[in-house]
């Protein structure tokens, strides 16, 4: 499935949904944390407490010298005070949502500029991607795939297993991209 922005994925129904583990890996959450939607929708998933809870993986609190550039890519030429300020509604957001499940939320820190926004839901993989223009990622084409991520986090920490289908080493791509990030953030 593609869609001109992430809101024709239905991710509320996604994540309210979910029964296993949802992953984050969009940098900035300020339009999650507007969204009563999306804020009910996790809190519900997060009040499970069979699932493996939910992963963010999001910008620095404090940005470092890479950020800059990156801010450009998220939000255009002469927008980095505005990325700053949704920065901290996304921080604020995370933080209270640590606060309200704190063994149900990790917190990892980027160290590096992501390659593109995915967010893993059971066996669906949303994914987007970054553009320097001020349409936010958000707002761009969105894919939506299905395939068996936990499956595929085991080859994470195991190895791609030889002859294993394209279908599978593509989709692995974008899950081994969280899996790595989850990796090399400082967990909050």
């Amino acid at each position: 499935m593609i869609s001109a922005g992430v809101q024709g994925m239905d991710l509320p129904a996604l994540m309210a949904g979910a029964a296993r583990r949802i992953v984050w890996h969009a940098a900035i959450y300020s339009p999650f944390a507007a969204s009563a939607p999306h804020v009910e929708a996790v809190r519900t998933f997060l009040g499970r407490s069979e699932t493996k809870g939910l992963h963010v993986i999001s910008l620095p609190r404090r940005p470092e010298a890479w950020c800059g550039d990156f801010f450009t890519v998220l939000r255009g030429k002469g927008m980095h005070g505005a990325v700053l300020e949704e920065l901290g509604k996304s921080w604020r957001f995370l933080d209270q949502l640590a606060g309200e499940f704190p063994d149900r939320v990790r917190l990892h820190e980027l160290h590096g500029q992501p390659c593109s926004p995915v967010l893993l839901v059971d066996d669906h993989i949303l994914y987007g991607h970054y553009a320097v223009s001020e349409v936010p990622a958000g707002e761009g084409l969105w894919t939506r795939l299905e395939a068996d991520v936990e499956r595929l986090l085991g080859w994470h920490l195991k190895g791609v297993p030889e002859g294993a289908a394209a279908w599978e080493r593509a989709c692995f791509r974008l899950v081994s991209d969280c899996a790595n990030a989850m990796d090399n953030g400082v967990v909050k």
